[in-house]
């Protein structure tokens, strides 16, 4: 788990990827004073609200980058390239509200029967990954 310390890291981190993107059309490169933890890969997404409604929200569920380098990627990606919304505008950015979520890395839940998994899924606290075969 990370510090509240480096998730309010990630939650400037995910504002100034956005603005940097609308004010150069370019990826904010990668600060060198980011909190240390932020180097491990974890899950992350990036939710972007306006007025309490969502205006965009992509992320990774699995851990298949560093923390600090997941969120510039979902930032920009939330902002320009959720398909449910128009892309982000600069006249509106100081409109919207961020949010960083951070996943814990997956485990996998082993069961004897499935009237099991509502013994060890807790909702509000887990996410589920959900593999079919």
């Amino acid at each position: 788990m990370i510090t509240d310390r480096a998730g309010d890291y990630l939650v400037d981190v995910a504002m100034a990827s956005v603005k940097y993107h609308l004010d150069t059309g370019k990826t904010l490169v990668k600060p060198d004073d980011y909190p240390i933890e932020l180097d491990e890969k974890l899950g992350v997404f990036v939710t972007i609200n306006k007025n309490n409604k969502l205006r965009g929200c992509i992320g990774y569920a699995e851990p298949v980058k560093p923390a600090i380098d997941a969120t510039i990627d979902v930032a920009i990606a939330a902002a320009f390239e959720d398909p449910r919304f128009n892309q982000i505008s600069e006249k509106e950015f100081e409109e919207l509200e961020f949010e960083v979520t951070v996943l814990t890395k997956p485990e996998m839940i082993v069961v004897a029967h499935p009237d099991q998994y509502f013994d060890e899924i807790e909702i509000g606290r887990d996410g589920l990954i959900i593999q079919k075969g």
